[in-house]
């Protein structure tokens, strides 16, 4: 999905982020070996916006991110 590539490469684009987690995003499920801090990504809706001739191509899209750590700060 050309959404997911282009958030992350939004998310890692942020020296304030890369700085605390490095390139440790993932979509959905992290791997089994990764200890924090990493964050996971996840699609949580995708509607097509809809005008009165019917579904252009657009898209609402709704995203969640989990930021994972062993400290609060």
């Amino acid at each position: 999905m050309a959404i997911e590539s282009e958030l992350r490469t939004q998310i890692l684009s942020s020296s304030e982020v890369t700085d605390i987690i490095g390139t440790e995003l993932y979509p959905s499920v992290k791997p089994q070996n990764v200890k924090p801090p990493y964050a996971i990504y996840h699609i949580i809706s995708d509607n097509d916006t809809q005008c009165m001739s019917g579904a252009i191509t657009m898209s609402k899209v709704r995203v969640q991110i989990d930021c994972y750590s062993y400290k609060y700060s």
